[in-house]
C-alpha cells in the first residue's frame, strides 16, 4: 500500500509539474477561455433563432424573418470568429508546450550520469521525446476545456428541460450508460498503451542499432535477416496497437448500439409529442441541436476517463526525466586549487561493479600515476581498462576504494571542475555535424584562431586542414563521415589539447590506424607528456615504447 501511494503521490508531482509548463502562458490560456467561453455562449442561442425561424415560416409570420436572418448572420459570424480566435491562440501555446518541454527533457537527458545513460535503450529517449510529449501537449491544449464542457452540460441541461422534459430524460439517461463503458474500457487502454510504448521504444531502438551497424549489416551482407527480424518486431508493435485499438472500436460499437436505441425511444417520442402540440416542428429542431451540443459535451466529459489513461502512462514514462536535477556536484560554485590535477594519483583499494548483481570488474585495485608522464594501461579485453579511464574521468562515481589527487578525493570534486583539467579522448572519435572550426571549439568557446591553429599543428592535422578549400571552416559531415579514421583522431587529440587540461586520458587511440599515423600521434603524447599527465589504455606493443610506466589489469 506504502509503495502504490508513493507511486501515485509520484504522478501527482510530474502533472504539477507539467502543469507549470501550462501557466508559463497562462495569459494566453485565459485568453483562449474567454474567446471559447463568449463563443460557446453565442452559440446556444443559434439553435433557439433557428427554431423560432422554422416556425415563422411555418405559421407565414413573414415580417419577423429578415430581422431574425441577420440576427443569426451576425451571431454566427461573431461565433466564428471567437472559435477561430480560440484555435489560434491555443496553437501557439501548444506549439510553445512542445519546445519548452522537449527542451527540459532533451536538457535532463544531457545530465544523466553516464550509468544511467548507458543502461536505457536509446530508442526509449526517442518515444519519449515524440509520443509521449505530443500525447501530454495534446491532453493538455485540447482536453483542458473540459470545464467549458461541464459549464454547456449544466446551461443546455436545464434548457432541454425548459423545452420539453420529456425528450430531455431521455436525452439525459444515455449519459451514466455510455460513462460506463467508457470507464470500463478506459482501464484495459491504459494498459495497453503502456505495453504499446514499450514495444515502440524497442522498434526505435532496433532502427538506431541498424542505422549505426550499417556497413557491417552490409560488409556480411545479412540485410534480408536484419529486414526480417524488424519486420518481427514492428509487427509485435501492430499487434500490440490493435489489441488497443480493438477496445476503442468495442467501446464505440457498444455506444454505436446503444444509441440506435436511444434515437428510437428519442424520436419516437418526439412524434408523439408534436402529434400532441406539446411541441411545435421548430422547437424539435432546436431541441434537436440543443441535444447535439449536450451529447458531443457529455461525450467528451465521458472519454476524459479513457484519455486521462493514456496521459498519466506517458507522465510516468517521461517522469523519470521530468524529476531529474543536476546534482550539487556539478555546482559552479565550488571553486578546487588550479593546479590540483598536476599532482601524483594515487587509486587506492579500488573496487567497481556495474551492477548490484553483477561481478566486480576489479577489487582492490592500487595505482600510482606519476605527474607529467605517460602511463599505460594493459589487459585482455573485460579487466576493466575503458573502466577505469571513466573513473579518473569522474564518470563512474559509485565505486568503493579512492582515487585521490593531492590527497583530496576525486568524488569530492565537482564533475564541471574535473572536466576544466581532463581530457578524455575515446577510442572512436566522436564529430558533430559542423565545421572543424566549431568542432574543435566545443572543448574551449574562447579559444582564438591563433590557439587553435597551434593545437592543430601539436596534432600534425595543420596541413591537411589547410590544404581544403574553406580550411577549419569545411564541413566534416555527420561523424566527420568526409575524414579518414586517423584524421578524425588526430582531429580529437587537437579538440583535447584546446581544453587546457593537465590530465589526458586516451583509451585505444591508435589502435585503428596505421604505423605512420601512430608514429605521429606517439610523438604528439611524448610533446604533451613534458608537463601533463598522460594515462593511456593500448594493446599495441609499439606504442608502450613510449610510456614511462605500464600497469598491467588481470582479474
Amino acid at each position: 500500500m506504502k509503495i502504490r501511494k508513493k507511486e501515485q503521490n509520484k504522478v501527482i508531482f510530474n502533472i504539477k509539474k507539467i502543469t507549470k509548463f501550462l501557466l508559463h502562458h497562462k495569459y494566453k490560456f485565459i485568453l483562449s477561455l474567454i474567446c471559447l467561453i463568449i463563443s460557446t455562449v453565442v452559440s446556444v442561442y443559434n439553435p433557439l433563432l433557428l427554431g423560432k425561424l422554422i416556425d415563422y415560416i411555418t405559421y407565414k409570420k413573414w415580417t419577423y424573418i429578415p430581422k431574425l436572418l441577420i440576427f443569426i448572420i451576425i451571431l454566427s459570424l461573431i461565433s466564428n470568429l471567437l472559435t477561430s480566435s480560440y484555435s489560434y491562440i491555443i496553437r501557439i501555446i501548444s506549439y510553445k508546450l512542445n519546445m519548452e518541454i522537449k527542451s527540459n527533457l532533451f536538457k535532463n537527458i544531457l545530465s544523466l550520469n553516464i550509468k544511467e545513460f548507458e543502461t536505457t535503450q536509446k530508442g526509449e529517449f526517442f518515444t519519449k521525446l515524440d509520443e509521449d510529449v505530443s500525447v501530454i501537449i495534446n491532453f493538455l491544449t485540447d482536453k483542458i476545456t473540459i470545464v467549458i464542457d461541464i459549464f454547456t452540460v449544466i446551461f443546455i441541461g436545464i434548457v432541454l428541460f425548459k423545452l420539453n422534459f420529456k425528450l430531455a430524460l431521455i436525452t439525459i439517461l444515455n449519459f451514466p450508460v455510455t460513462s460506463l463503458v467508457f470507464l470500463l474500457s478506459g482501464k484495459k487502454i491504459s494498459i495497453l498503451q503502456n505495453n504499446t510504448r514499450l514495444e515502440e521504444d524497442k522498434c526505435n531502438n532496433f532502427i538506431q542499432e541498424s542505422i549505426n551497424g550499417f556497413d557491417i549489416i552490409k560488409i556480411l551482407n545479412i540485410e534480408n535477416i536484419i529486414s526480417k527480424k524488424f519486420l518481427f518486431i514492428n509487427n509485435i508493435v501492430f499487434n500490440v496497437s490493435m489489441k488497443k485499438n480493438n477496445v476503442n472500436i468495442a467501446s464505440s460499437i457498444s455506444n454505436g448500439i446503444l444509441g440506435c436505441i436511444f434515437y428510437a425511444v428519442y424520436f419516437g417520442v418526439a412524434c408523439y409529442e408534436i402529434s400532441t402540440g406539446n411541441l411545435t416542428i421548430g422547437l424539435f429542431v432546436a431541441f434537436n441541436s440543443y441535444s447535439s451540443i449536450f451529447g458531443n459535451s457529455l461525450f467528451k466529459i465521458s472519454q476524459i476517463n479513457m484519455d486521462l489513461q493514456q496521459v498519466l502512462v506517458s507522465i510516468k514514462r517521461i517522469s523519470g526525466l521530468l524529476d531529474k536535477h543536476i546534482e550539487n556536484k556539478y555546482s559552479i560554485n565550488y571553486k578546487i586549487n588550479d593546479d590540483l590535477f598536476k599532482s601524483d594519483i594515487k587509486v587506492q583499494n579500488l573496487s567497481f561493479k556495474y551492477g548490484k548483481d553483477e561481478d566486480y570488474i576489479f577489487k582492490n585495485l592500487n595505482i600510482y600515476i606519476k605527474k607529467n608522464s605517460i602511463t599505460a594501461i594493459i589487459g585482455k579485453n573485460g579487466q576493466g581498462k575503458t573502466t577505469l579511464l571513466k573513473i579518473l574521468m569522474g564518470l563512474y562515481t559509485d565505486y568503493t576504494g579512492e582515487v585521490l589527487i593531492d590527497q583530496l578525493s576525486l568524488k569530492n570534486v565537482p564533475f564541471n571542475q574535473i572536466s576544466k583539467k581532463i581530457s578524455y579522448v575515446p577510442q572512436e572519435t566522436f564529430l558533430f555535424t559542423g565545421t572543424i572550426k566549431e568542432n574543435l571549439l566545443l572543448a574551449n568557446p574562447n579559444a582564438s584562431d591563433e590557439n587553435i591553429k597551434f593545437v592543430c599543428g601539436l596534432a600534425n592535422i595543420d596541413k591537411l586542414i589547410e590544404s581544403f578549400k574553406d580550411g577549419y571552416n569545411t564541413k566534416i559531415g555527420y561523424n566527420g563521415i568526409s575524414l579518414s579514421g586517423g584524421q578524425k583522431q588526430r582531429l580529437g587529440i587537437a579538440r583535447a589539447l584546446l581544453r587546457k587540461a593537465d590530465l589526458f586520458l586516451l583509451d585505444e587511440i591508435t589502435a585503428s590506424v596505421d604505423i605512420e599515423t601512430e608514429e605521429i600521434i606517439k610523438n604528439i603524447l611524448k610533446k604533451i607528456s613534458k608537463n601533463k599527465t598522460v594515462v593511456l589504455v593500448t594493446h599495441k606493443k609499439s606504442t608502450l615504447s613510449i610510456a614511462d610506466n605500464v600497469v598491467v589489469l588481470n582479474n
